[in-house]
């Protein structure tokens, strides 16, 4: 099955010449006997496997799928289910960006099993990896023995998407492998996720990604930029502010002296003129920010 899978990229990769924007290094996961190649076979291939076999080791396929209008390539690692490979598949679990949790609805052992899975992808795989729970063979409703209850209750308790999949008729195959690829680009566009983060098990494609990450990186900066200029503006209103108090001050107790006054009359006059002048600065202090806040914001159009 490894050289089919790597016959079809080579075979893809000269049909489509490797453009993508981005590419997410994916995992199946699970017991033995779960359906996790069917899985893979059926998303690659859209047929299903029948003489399928447990895997030895690892396998390796890949396909090229669109995301939110993003083309993104799948590079995904079949992982042996036996307890004798575990040691050699761990080893593949570094940088994953995604993971299919598979496990088998008529099988119990399966389901049980599921806590050990998840512990190794989070302990040996990217701290963000994104986990989809899927429950296969959804076809043989008549041999389950784990409800669609049981298990939503499992993924909602350790923060996992969840989707029941049937490796025989395709059903929900695509969008189990879709869905998780959302997930993943979604925190790249809001920052969670860095591809160029070491270990991140996602590399960029085309250098168009490149330019929109950069872009979207850049639109945040005019707000150091801003932070600078309200300081400086501080700065001078409140030189300007004092200077011109002290002045007011001045003025006001010589005419008072001039006309004689008395001194708590006077203090009334200084108080009453001081808050209307602090009105005027606050107000004109308030236009001034707006005016660089629609600056700025022009610029970012722009």
């Amino acid at each position: 099955m490894q050289s089919v899978y790597r016959q079809k990229n080579w075979h893809l990769k000269s049909k489509m010449s490797e453009t993508y924007d981005f590419l997410f290094k994916f995992l199946v996961i699970g017991s033995a006997g779960a359906g996790k190649s069917c899985i893979l076979h059926q998303f690659i291939e859209n047929k299903f496997k029948q003489d399928s076999n447990h895997t030895i080791g690892v396998e390796f396929g890949s396909k090229v799928v669109n995301v939110g209008g993003k083309s993104v390539k799948l590079q995904i690692w079949d992982t042996a289910g036996q307890e004798r490979f575990r040691s050699v598949t761990r080893s593949y679990y570094r940088g994953a960006a995604g993971a299919l949790l598979v496990y088998d609805i008529t099988s119990r052992e399966t389901y049980n099993a599921l806590t050990n899975w998840l512990t190794d992808a989070r302990t040996l795989a990217s701290p963000n990896i994104v986990i989809i729970l899927v429950g296969n063979k959804k076809d043989l409703e008549a041999e389950r023995e784990v409800t669609f209850l049981e298990a939503s209750r499992f993924a909602q308790e350790n923060e996992l998407m969840f989707l029941e999949t049937s490796a025989l008729t395709g059903e929900n195959v695509e969008e189990t492998f879709l869905k998780c690829a959302r997930q993943i680009l979604t925190k790249i566009e809001s920052g969670e996720l860095d591809p160029e983060r070491m270990g991140s098990g996602i590399q960029y494609g085309d250098t168009s990604a490149r330019r929109i990450q950069r872009t979207q990186q850049q639109t945040k900066r005019p707000d150091c930029s801003f932070k600078k200029l309200l300081l400086r503006m501080n700065t001078m209103t409140s030189n300007w502010t004092i200077s011109s108090i002290y002045q007011i001050d001045k003025a006001i107790k010589t005419f008072s002296r001039t006309v004689k006054i008395p001194d708590e009359a006077c203090n009334c006059i200084i108080s009453g003129f001081l808050i209307c002048y602090s009105s005027l600065l606050l107000s004109i202090y308030a236009l001034t920010l707006l005016s660089s806040f629609r600056t700025e914001h022009r610029s970012l159009i722009k």
